[in-house]
């Protein structure tokens, strides 16, 4: 039997940042570490990804918001959170006594946005990266998404890495259905950047009685 000591599960990514191992818990599933310090370890975990930050707060969408499915549960939250300032004032310095890294996901509807914000975030104590939310709609051009158009995420995944930015969002399942592939090559192509695969799923609950969905729908 190997012993705990001998199996070395930290890995190194981009900008010197170093993960004790290779779990990290997906942004908007864990809020922003506090919900959860009393339920789990959270130091055992190789990082934190919080959920999604935006420049000014939003109050989300709608209810209802969630619902259940034979096949687990769709959420139609609208990155409700209290925007960037608040997440530096009300929760840093908590991340600042945590051995665990925290990495802030920024979501935003334009360059500008994902770029002020990361501004706000660079060389904030307790933050140890930037994730940036590439499945956000880019208003500029219509609501389409950043992941979707591989320019637009070429041009975002750039800006941030000049605003400091540790790492790039996964890519949303409908850019699989329209060049993800493309866009992963040019966001991974850029220095010092992480790229994760995927990050959501879209899908649909209709209630049978009235024919509205089940969820608020952007």
């Amino acid at each position: 039997m190997i012993g705990q000591a001998a199996v070395d599960l930290s890995i190194e990514l981009p900008r010197g940042l170093r993960l004790d191992n290779p779990i990290l818990v997906a942004s908007g599933t864990f809020g922003y570490g506090i919900e959860y310090r009393d339920v789990v370890d959270i130091q055992r975990l190789g990082a934190i990804c919080c959920k999604g930050t935006t420049l000014r707060p939003r109050i989300g969408n709608v209810t209802p918001r969630v619902t259940e499915t034979p096949a687990g549960m769709l959420n139609s939250i609208g990155l409700q959170n209290p925007g960037v300032d608040a997440v530096i004032r009300k929760y840093s310095p908590t991340w600042a006594g945590w051995h665990v890294p925290v990495i802030v996901n920024v979501a935003g509807e334009s360059i500008e946005d994902y770029v002020e914000v990361a501004s706000r975030l660079d060389g904030v104590p307790g933050v140890a990266g930037i994730e940036l939310n590439i499945s956000c709609p880019n208003v500029g051009k219509g609501g389409l998404q950043f992941a979707i158009d591989a320019e637009a995420a070429g041009a975002v995944t750039a800006a941030g890495s000049e605003a400091g930015c540790q790492s790039v969002a996964g890519l949303p399942s409908t850019a699989a259905r329209a060049g993800a592939p493309r866009t992963a090559l040019v966001a991974d192509a850029l220095p010092q950047r992480t790229t994760s695969a995927l990050r959501v799923r879209s899908g649909r609950a209709v209630e049978i009685r009235t024919g509205c969905p089940a969820v608020t729908v952007r």
